[in-house]
Parts: C-alpha cells; sequence; structure tokens
C-alpha cells in the first residue's frame, strides 16, 4: 500500500515531494499563495471551490470580503482594529476547514473508501481496532484557538472604545503642537501595545519537548484528528506528511525557548502530556501544565484571560510590552481628558473652550462634557489596575521568579506562619496546663 501510494503521488523516499494531492489539501492548511500574501487570508484552492454548493460558496465569499476589508482597515488604522480582522480570520479559516472535511467525507467515505477500515459512513467515527473514538481534552495552540474567552472578547471593543476617545475627544480640540505631540506619542505607543497584544495571543508557549512532538504537530498545528491522520497516511502516503511534521518540528526548535536534553534538567509530566509513545512526557524542570491550554509551558509565569493565552519564557517580553505601552497611553489619555474637564469648568478659558467644542466636533458642549467625564470614569479604574499589574511584574523581575512560583511561595510560606502558629498556640497551653495544679480528689 505504500508503494502504490508513494507511486500515485509522485513522492520516493529519496526525493523531493511533489505536488500535493487534493486529499492532503482538504485535511491540512492550504499553501500560501500571491492572494494569501497579499490579503492575509486563507483563500481555498481551486478544487475546493469546484466542489463546494452554492450556500457555502456564498458563505465563503462574504467571509473572504470581511477578512480582506478588515485588513486594509488595520493597515490604515495602524492596528487600532487588529483584534476584529483576526477574529474574522479566525471565523474564515474555520469555515473553510468544515467545508475540507465535509467534501472529503462526501468524496471518499460515503462513497464507500473509508481508509480506516470500515466499510459504511459511520465507520468515521471508528478507530482501526473496531472501537470508537474516545473524545479527550482539547490542547489550545495559542490565543486565538477556540473557545475564545469572555475576557478576550470584551478586549476586542474595550480597546478601539478607549482610542476611540483620544481620537474623537481629546485630540480635535488640542493646539496643534499638542495635537501634534501627543498624537504622534499615543499613536506610536497604542501601535506597539497592539502589535505585542497579537504577538502574545499568537505564540505558541509550549515547552519544546512537546511541540516538536509529530502527535502535538498534527493534532494541534495543524488540527487533525485521529481519523484524519490515518486518511493521509493511506491516501497520500507518509513521506509527504512527515516531510511537513519535521519541518514543523525544526520551527518549533528553532525558538528562543531553550530545548533540554539532559536528565538532569527534565522531569515527567504527571498532568496530561504524552509522547509519540503514549507515556508521560519529558520536560523541562521550569515548565509548568497549564490546566486551560492543557499542555506544559516552559517557564510558565500564568494564563492571561485578556489574551487568552498562557504566558511563558517564548511570549513574557511581548507580554510586559503590553502592559507597559497601554500604562502610558492611557495615562496619557486620562491627564488630557481631565485637562478637557478643567478647561471647561474653568471660567478664565470657559467660554472659548466651549465654542471651540461646538466649532470643531459640530456637537453640543454639554453633550461633548458627559462623553469625556464617561471616559474619566472608564480610564481611572483601568490605569489603576494596570499599574498594580506593571508593579507587580517589575517586582517579580526584580525577584527573578515568576508569577505562578511567587503565587506559590506566598501560599506555602503562609501556611507554613499558620502552622508556627498553631504549634506556638499548643506549646503555650501545655505549659499552662502543667503549671496549674492538680485538684485534688474528694
Amino acid at each position: 500500500m505504500a508503494n502504490e501510494t508513494r507511486g500515485a503521488t509522485g513522492t520516493d523516499k529519496g526525493g523531493a515531494a511533489a505536488e500535493l494531492s487534493p486529499e492532503l489539501e482538504y485535511l491540512m492548511p492550504p499553501k500560501k499563495s500571491f492572494c494569501a500574501m497579499l490579503c492575509g487570508d486563507c483563500d481555498p484552492n481551486l478544487e475546493m471551490k469546484k466542489a463546494m454548493n452554492q450556500e457555502e460558496s456564498l458563505k465563503v465569499n462574504k467571509w473572504l470580503n470581511i477578512v480582506r476589508g478588515l485588513r486594509i482597515v488595520t493597515i490604515l488604522t495602524g492596528g487600532a482594529l487588529s483584534p476584529p480582522f483576526y477574529y474574522a480570520r479566525g471565523r474564515f479559516a474555520a469555515l473553510v476547514q468544515k467545508i475540507r472535511e465535509r467534501i472529503y467525507y462526501d468524496q471518499h467515505v460515503m462513497a464507500g473508501e473509508d481508509p480506516a477500515g470500515g466499510s459504511d459512513a459511520n465507520s468515521r467515527l471508528v478507530g482501526r481496532g473496531g472501537t470508537k473514538a474516545k473524545k479527550g481534552r482539547k490542547i489550545r495552540l495559542n490565543g486565538f484557538s477556540r473557545p475564545l474567552n469572555e475576557l478576550q472578547r470584551a478586549t476586542w471593543f474595550l480597546y478601539p472604545f478607549i482610542l476611540a476617545g483620544f481620537y474623537v475627544l481629546c485630540l480635535p480640540v488640542l493646539d496643534f503642537p499638542l495635537a501634534v505631540g501627543f498624537g504622534a506619542l499615543y499613536f506610536i505607543l497604542h501601535s506597539i501595545s497592539a502589535w505585542s497584544a497579537y504577538l502574545v495571543s499568537a505564540i505558541d508557549p509550549a515547552d519544546p519537548n512537546l511541540s516538536t512532538t509529530r502527535s502535538y504537530i498534527l493534532k494541534v498545528k495543524f488540527g487533525m484528528d485521529d481519523q484524519a491522520i490515518a486518511y493521509a497516511k493511506d491516501f497520500v502516503g507518509v513521506y509527504e506528511l512527515d516531510a511537513r511534521v519535521q519541518k514543523a518540528a525544526h520551527a518549533a526548535a528553532n525558538t528562543r525557548i531553550p530545548l533540554e536534553t539532559e536528565d538532569a534538567d527534565m522531569k515527567h509530566c504527571k498532568v496530561g502530556c504524552k509522547g509519540d509513545d503514549g507515556r508521560n512526557l519529558k520536560t523541562s524542570k521550569l515548565s509548568r501544565h497549564c490546566r486551560h491550554c492543557d499542555k506544559c509551558v516552559h517557564l510558565f509565569d500564568h494564563h492571561c484571560p485578556w489574551l487568552n493565552n498562557c504566558v511563558g519564557s517564548g511570549n513574557y517580553r511581548y507580554f510586559v510590552t503590553v502592559v507597559s505601552s497601554t500604562l502610558f497611553f492611557t495615562i496619557i489619555q486620562l491627564g488630557l481628558s481631565l485637562y478637557m474637564v478643567r478647561n471647561y469648568f474653568d471660567g478664565s478659558v470657559s467660554d472659548d473652550f466651549r465654542a471651540l467644542v461646538t466649532r470643531v466636533l459640530y456637537l453640543p458642549h454639554e453633550a461633548y462634557i458627559a462623553l469625556v467625564i464617561l471616559y474619566c470614569v472608564v480610564l481611572l479604574p483601568v490605569v489603576c489596575l494596570i499599574f498594580q499589574l506593571f508593579h507587580f511584574h517589575l517586582t517579580i523581575m526584580r525577584l527573578q521568579t515568576t508569577t505562578y512560583d511567587f503565587m506559590i511561595d506566598t501560599s506555602n510560606n503562609y501556611a507554613n506562619k499558620r502552622k508556627d502558629e498553631k504549634r506556638k498556640a499548643a506549646a503555650s497551653k501545655g505549659k499552662q496546663r502543667a503549671k496549674s495544679p492538680v485538684p485534688k480528689g474528694g
């Protein structure tokens, strides 16, 4: 079977892989095309377009136009509206993958060509051993993997809302030198914040000993289940599949995360990470298992619900950049908003300021000051919380520890302190009983 497969795909053991067959394209992400490089999307290939029905074609074209439009808007706004773009691109990719699976299922499984060993349409749910495949826990690749966190969705709306307050309410009523200076600084800071937030969410912080395994690459990075892997092996051959796996493993090994190989620097993950042999995986001693993403993260700091990804050694520096840049541009906006409130109520300049607001913004000055005060109410707790987070991470960087280890050490110290207090209290009670006279019996 393997020889027939290699002959059908034009691949031999020592030669280069020929063009991929449509079956593998349905199971794995398509190659980058010129359109994909320009638009940043994953436009379906020609074979898939021919096999789609009218309803699927309308959905694909609709989401494709949305993705392209949002990408242009994201570029023009300097990344300020990047979260809606990445959300729409994820929805589009999920739609394309679902259509791929439906087409492949109709063409091969419904036609009786089940490579997993079954003979009917229901055999897609049955493994090679003839038993129903167990549905295990789903390992998340990064912050854009499903399911999305509610706080992550809230961030996608809160971030543009804050930026709109600066560009609509503060910047137009400033003097020209102040508008140029603060506008340029604010734009640079929120662009750095948006790009760093994307990197924190997009980077896979998994331990390299896990991210370079074959099962992790196929199931998590390529999004293939056991049945899809079986289809790819039988119809396409293992060599083309192995070529992509080796390429992904090489890319994962070349990250900045160190890859420990000495037994003294490693430990077994006893929570859930498995190797290709099905046994508990050996990971770095510095790695911790995240229960949200269900994987070991190297130098695990914490799981950020706002970015929906683990923060570890692979993306911690970008996380600190997000926190610091967001703190600085929100402080600038809060200060300018308070400056607007002061000008509105200051008797010496209030009349001129109100006239300027009405002339520039075409908005009643009462509505304007109400919106500015609303933004001050929103920004004040945001600045306080981000400042507290920024100060905390400066502290743990000074202590050369992580958030997880700091919390564990604090908890252990508190527990040990409580035990010492209880031990001292018990000892003092024992001394009091020893000193107290024993009453004589009647």
